[in-house]
């Protein structure tokens, strides 16, 4: 029996002497090499004995702690051997800027502004003689530019020089020589591009001329402004009443019909009229002018001659005027 006691005692402490599997790889890995090496079970296999062996390594997280069964885990030797990181980062940064304060401001003084204005040579008069602008025009807009910027005296002429292009610009350098001062050049300036030949030639335009109804480019209100800013600067200038009148006749009959039966009609109201007429067609009659058409045949005055307006008097004396 007691035999049996201590035999089975014996039994009992070897098998607690006994060392676990856990031990015994641990033991191995000790002797054989680092720690870090995998165990020869293959990857991925789980050991409870690795949370031990790498608790005193820094680790990504406690749930990757008692999976790891990679070397070298959460160490990076080369370029090549760091973890990869979000896209996100590679992505150039959005940053928010406040348009209040970087807004850029512009200080001009009195000694800057002349270059500054002289830069903008989009900006300056221009003149080439091809209609755009009227000479006279020109002319103004150069002397308010030159008293704007204080210029000196010997820059003017070259500067106005420089604002002319194709024939007015062969023609000042032909002769610059005959222009003492800026005055001189005004003058023959004047004379060339707006003397009596040019202005005849304008004014015979006036009597005579006539709206070119197959050129698109051209509206009939923009011709009519185009003619108003010529007619203005003749010596002696006509007056508002004569250039309505005759830029009536430049245009379609239905059209010359509505802007000469009106009583003095203004260059605003002339202008109106076109504008309106381009939205229609140019044959196009309005009833009330149908009426105020057989009026002036018969020789009589029409109950409705222009749409309520009751200046009486004033249509006499245009239906005077037609009739002489």
């Amino acid at each position: 029996m007691v035999d049996k006691i201590s035999s089975s005692v014996t039994k009992e402490k070897k098998q607690e002497e006994q060392p676990g599997k856990d031990d015994i790889l641990y033991r191995s890995s000790m002797y054989t090499s680092s720690i870090h090496k995998p165990t020869t079970l293959g990857f991925g296999v789980r050991f409870s004995s690795q949370e031990d062996v790498y608790q005193s390594l820094p680790m990504p997280s406690s749930r990757l702690r008692s999976h790891v069964s990679l070397p070298n885990l959460g160490k990076a030797e080369t370029a090549f051997d760091k973890p990869s990181t979000s896209r996100k980062e590679d992505r150039p940064k959005i940053v928010e800027l406040d348009e209040e304060k970087n807004k850029t401001t512009l200080y001009l003084s009195s000694e800057n502004i002349n270059d500054w204005i002289v830069a903008t040579i989009n900006k300056r008069p221009h003149f080439d003689d091809v209609g755009e602008t009227h000479p006279m025009d020109f002319l103004e807009n150069i002397q308010y530019y030159i008293s704007e910027l204080k210029m000196a005296q010997e820059k003017q002429l070259p500067f106005i020089i420089s604002c002319l292009e194709g024939v007015p610009l062969m023609w000042a350098r032909c002769f610059r020589s005959e222009f003492k001062d800026v005055e001189t050049f005004y003058k023959a300036f004047e004379l060339e591009f707006w003397g009596p030949d040019r202005q005849k030639a304008v004014l015979y335009d006036m009597k005579l001329g006539k709206y070119d109804e197959s050129n698109p480019r051209v509206s009939m209100s923009e011709y009519f402004l185009h003619k108003v800013s010529n007619y203005r600067h003749l010596t002696p200038p006509p007056s508002d009443l004569e250039i309505v009148y005759s830029l009536a006749a430049h245009f379609p009959t239905a059209v010359e019909l509505e802007l000469r039966l009106a009583p003095k009609p203004t260059l605003r109201e002339a202008y109106h009229v076109l504008r309106r007429r381009e939205g229609e067609g140019s044959d196009f009659l309005p009833n009330y002018l149908y009426e105020m058409c057989e009026a002036f045949q018969r020789g009589q005055r029409p109950e409705s001659a222009r749409r309520g307006d009751g200046s009486s008097s004033s249509y006499v004396e245009h239906e005077k005027k037609i009739t002489k």
